[in-house]
């Protein structure tokens, strides 16, 4: 028997078995466990980063301008905002998202229960504590498991109120949808599938009873007024989100998922409980199960869910070509797609013990779903062992540590690939702190990175960079410029720190070493070199035998300097080849720490 969503948490409760009780109950512990184990054993990363210190400021209305500044809804970094009261550690900047996470599992069992049975619910409820992907956002410092939990609210509360009518039920469906829209945007789309959910139950309506259900249904006029009301509520975030789509929009995009028909399949891989080809398939079909047995048994119900899913893809999908797209904007569906699932392992166990007049099969269907469930719990072991055995993030408290025992001179610069991966690094080292400067290049090329080295003195920068140079550089300049003109010192799990080749040393060598009509000869080119040497240099164009042999061939007579440097983002062969063709056609005259190796080969 369904409960009315008037009652009481307690009602709920009571309206359940003692074994389906303790099942939940083991569930809820076993989510809680996994969203608060290691919280804060991984460092901060860019995005959480981001989020921290845009919190930090003086007043609420200061963290709202700055979320309005950046087009980003505020809600977020407003419970952000009030923790930095007590601290700001990994454990507590991830606090809310692990709480929000561990809300959603009971609330996807209620949702389960109202919409198709206990078994359901039951069954979601332990694929969302167990999935990896809602693992991984109830422990960072974002918003994707907040909207997630007031997404599905949203969801869980609409339906209500459209069955039961009650205004209690339309008013938390207002709230929790404003709630979810302060949050994050991209649930615009929820309020999207649910307004066309309206729009297909009422037609269908419609056809059925004739044009007299519109003088008789009071609940178009009670949608529409809670619609009315909800875009009141929303209307302080109305221009900051035209705003972002806008610029979301405006240019081609440098990162994120790709639009092709593989989008899908991807997104589907990602909120699974594995990624593996057995689970895929399985869940697919389980999927397909669910949405057959509840059109035939709960049809409404079915075109609601059904919608749901639909629409956010399908806008994800289209957006995809003009904008960055990721399926972590688009975890609100997450605990749908698994209800919808396990709508197929519940139908299972009502194929193989259907309802009969004279039985009760419930228990015996309890027993399918509970080794569906253990299924499950086998098939997430080996992901949810991986998940903590295996650095997700960016190491940048390692970074820090390092860079802060790397006795750095006064004023030696630190220089950011780009510029705001700045945020991460100072949650975990003060700059002011050791005397360094934290920089970056004017433009995202070989002259901005000429620029910001001339700038300082060799051997008083390095150089931090992530992949997320890819993004603000989609040419790739600034990492064939870093592997020509600096060699990797050290990285942690995605952050790399070079240090740059002692060009003016070598330069300096060369000046007072060969003659005027000597010739100089760089390999690969287009290194710095040239910028400290004042006389003319042969860039090879690359780690080529058959180019040096030209040269060399060439020569008319004069005595050829060698100018060799490794470059990481070469082939290694090829510079091993030179470097052999060196050694027997030349002989070693300069060598530093460095990695540049300068030969001499005598006038022929």
């Amino acid at each position: 028997m369904k409960t009315d969503s008037s009652n009481t948490l307690n009602a709920l409760m009571r309206g359940m078995d003692k074994i389906e009780l303790r099942i939940l109950a083991l569930i809820i512990i076993l989510g809680t466990i996994l969203r608060l184990y290691h919280l804060d054993f991984e460092s901060v990363w860019l995005d959480e980063a981001y989020s921290i210190s845009l919190s930090k400021a003086g007043t609420v209305g200061q963290v709202w301008d700055n979320a309005i500044a950046e087009m980003f809804p505020p809600l977020h970094f407003f419970i952000l905002y009030f923790l930095h009261a007590i601290g700001d550690s990994e454990f507590l900047m991830r606090l809310p998202s692990a709480v929000a996470g561990i809300l959603t599992i009971p609330l996807l069992y209620f949702a389960g229960e109202r919409f198709f049975g206990k078994n359901e619910g039951l069954v979601a409820a332990f694929l969302l504590a167990v999935s990896p992907m809602h693992l991984f956002y109830s422990q960072e410092a974002r918003p994707y498991a907040l909207v997630t939990l007031l997404a599905l609210a949203s969801l869980y509360y609409f339906y209500i109120a459209l069955t039961d009518g009650k205004r209690r039920d339309w008013a938390l469906f207002i709230l929790f949808s404003a709630l979810a829209f302060y949050t994050h945007y991209y649930v615009v789309f929820v309020f999207v599938a649910e307004g066309l959910y309206f729009i297909v139950i009422k037609a269908l309506e419609l056809q059925r009873k004739g044009l007299g259900l519109l003088k008789e249904d009071k609940s178009i006029l009670i949608f529409a007024g809670s619609m009315v009301l909800l875009l009141v509520l929303l209307s302080p975030l109305l221009i900051p989100f035209l705003d972002q789509a806008a610029s979301r929009t405006s240019s081609a995009p440098g990162w994120g998922m790709q639009q092709s028909l593989g989008m899908v399949p991807e997104i589907m891989g990602q909120f699974n409980i594995s990624t593996g080809s057995i689970v895929f398939y399985l869940f697919a079909v389980l999927l397909f199960l669910g949405l057959v047995a509840a059109f035939i048994r709960q049809r409404n119900i079915a075109i609601l869910l059904a919608i749901f899913l639909i629409v956010p893809v399908s806008a994800s999908y289209t957006l995809a070509a003009i904008m960055p797209f990721h399926p972590r904007y688009i975890l609100f569906l997450l605990p749908v797609y698994l209800l919808v699932i396990s709508r197929g392992a519940a139908g299972v166990a009502g194929f193989i013990f259907p309802k009969e007049r004279n039985k009760d099969n419930r228990n015996n269907q309890l027993a399918v779903v509970s080794l569906f469930i253990l299924l499950f719990a086998v098939l997430s072991y080996t992901p949810l062992q991986n998940y903590y055995s295996t650095p997700q993030k960016e190491d940048w408290r390692s970074a820090g540590k390092y860079l802060a025992s790397a006795e750095m001179p006064q004023g030696s610069a630190l220089i950011m690939l780009p510029s705001y991966i700045e945020r991460p690094l100072r949650y975990y080292y003060d700059n002011g702190t050791y005397g360094t400067i934290v920089t970056s290049p004017s433009e995202y090329n070989a002259n901005g990175m000429d620029d910001v080295t001339k700038r300082s003195k060799d051997n008083s920068i390095l150089f931090i960079m992530t992949w997320d140079i890819n993004a603000a550089d989609h040419s790739g300049s600034v990492i064939r410029w870093l592997g020509a003109n600096t060699n990797v010192m050290t990285a942690f799990n995605g952050i790399y720190i070079f240090k740059p080749k002692k060009w003016r040393e070598a330069a300096h060598y060369l000046e007072t070493t060969a003659g005027q009509g000597d010739l100089v000869v760089e390999i690969p080119g287009n290194s710095l070199l040239q910028g400290y040497y004042n006389r003319s240099v042969i860039p090879l164009g690359g780690y080529s035998t058959a180019g040096l042999v030209r040269i060399a061939s060439g020569a008319g007579g004069k005595k050829v300097w060698y100018v060799f440097s490794p470059d990481f983002t070469q082939d290694n062969q090829q510079q091993e080849a030179v470097l052999g063709w060196l050694s027997k056609n030349a002989a070693p005259a300069y060598q530093d720490n460095e990695g540049i190796y300068i030969f001499q080969a005598a006038a022929k």
